[in-house]
């Protein structure tokens, strides 16, 4: 009984198994490059060239940065049947959309006269029934990342890690200044939506640090007589700006406030209390959302 069970279990678990697997390669995907894609049925039978309109059976090649869609796998898993996208744009004056010139390629398996005659719905929704043309290619090709890509889209997230400002410079009209600012302080944000095959990624970002700033005898207003010649002052800074990502290397541009304490300020009247600075951002372990599907699209 124990033997049956855990065969049962194998089967399932293998089965289980083989079936993910097959369903993470449908979906959304780019050309890279040219590919012989073969002309099928929606069920990946090869077509008959004395099918009534007549059809191309032969292989044609694809077009690098083509969109197409992996519908399912058959052939025990080996062929992927693809739809191409639509090669099709819509006239602004009647809102109705219009065949271009590889339409006939690789999407529809009858002539202009054919297509002309549908109606406008079919047009419209691009439905073409028995004569959407499909395409089957050995699946190897599919996952092949030098060939085809999966369009995946990774969702908006939230943001957090780490952010480093090296310098700030505070734009005051008459006192200007330049500083040396090196400082962490926690970042937090939102990552915006972006195709997975992207290398850039952006976020928002909002952070929040403690900090050191120097008071002298050139930026207070009072008691200057009780400051030496350097004086380093804890300060909370706020800062908001725009982050991009890069292969996990990230880098931005803020726009931040600095405040030392309220008896601090008191004393002293620290000319920068409160007043903007701007630097240039370097952010750490910045995480973002898992991958969706991409969402369906319908034109080339």
């Amino acid at each position: 009984m124990k033997k049956v069970l855990l065969a049962v279990m194998t089967f399932i678990v293998i089965n289980s198994y083989a079936q993910n697997s097959s369903n993470s390669r449908i979906g959304l995907y780019i050309w890279k490059q040219a590919v012989m894609i073969q002309p099928a049925d929606v069920n990946g039978t090869a077509l008959n060239n004395g099918a009534t309109p007549p059809v191309n059976d032969q292989p044609i090649a694809s077009k690098s940065g083509q969109k197409f869609r992996v519908l399912q796998l058959v052939s025990n898993n080996t062929l992927a049947v693809i739809q191409v996208l639509d090669y099709t744009e819509k006239n602004t004056k009647t809102r109705k959309y219009k065949a271009t010139s590889d339409f006939y390629k690789y999407n529809f398996k009858g002539t202009a006269g054919l297509y002309t005659g549908l109606t406008d719905e079919a047009v419209n929704s691009r439905s073409y029934g028995t004569n959407q043309a499909y395409f089957t290619v050995p699946i190897g090709i599919i996952t092949d990342e030098t060939l085809a890509i999966k369009e995946d889209k990774i969702g908006g997230a939230l943001a957090a890690g780490v952010i480093n400002f090296p310098f700030k410079y505070r734009p005051q009209k008459g006192m200007a200044d330049f500083s040396g600012a090196f400082n962490f302080g926690a970042g937090i944000g939102y990552k915006f939506p972006h195709k997975s095959w992207r290398q850039f990624s952006y976020s928002i970002m909002s952070g929040y640090s403690i900090s050191n700033v120097v008071l002298d005898s050139s930026n207070s207003n009072k008691n200057q007589g009780k400051l030496a010649s350097t004086n380093n002052f804890t300060a909370f800074s706020f800062s908001i700006g725009f982050l991009a990502e890069y292969q996990r290397v990230q880098a931005g541009i803020f726009l931040g406030w600095d405040r030392i304490s309220k008896i601090n300020q008191r004393e002293f009247e620290w000319q920068y209390q409160g007043k903007s600075w701007i630097s240039v951002g370097f952010g750490f372990a910045i995480f973002s959302a898992q991958k969706e599907e991409a969402a369906t699209e319908q034109q080339q």
